[in-house]
């Protein structure tokens, strides 16, 4: 595994603990305030939905843990782009990188697949 594997999977490690740690949080909230739902987004009146989801935003707890998540986004972000330009990198046909790249920036689908790909490499068994 390399360094940008590595990067990777700490980055989505990271943003799944920041997002259950926010899931765990919403979930109390709404507990305590009597609510037997999952997430603030399973609410159907709409001013009681929005009311709850002021509440909650508003909680130094929640700025805390969201400010957590944006990073933790950023970050795997950050990971993916560093293992999609390394995926790239070691293809050693020209046209068929610049197609891949091009895909790698507007097609979702292709990107996950790419990323899926590498991940599953050996990185021992390539040329740098």
């Amino acid at each position: 595994m390399n360094k940008e594997q590595r990067e990777y999977i700490k980055a989505q490690a990271e943003l799944a603990a920041a997002e259950e740690q926010e899931r765990k949080l919403e979930a109390e909230f709404l507990k305590k305030r009597g609510y037997d739902v999952a997430s603030i987004y399973c609410i159907e009146d709409e001013s009681e939905f929005d009311r709850l989801n002021e509440e909650f935003a508003a909680e130094p707890e929640e700025k805390k843990v969201w400010d957590r998540v944006c990073k933790a986004r950023d970050k795997k972000l950050e990971a993916e782009e560093k293992l999609i330009q390394y995926a790239l990198s070691i293809i050693p046909m020209k046209k068929e990188r610049e197609i891949l790249s091009k895909a790698a920036k507007t097609n979702w689908k292709a990107r996950q697949e790419m990323l899926s790909i590498v991940m599953k490499l050996d990185t021992k068994t390539v040329r740098a």
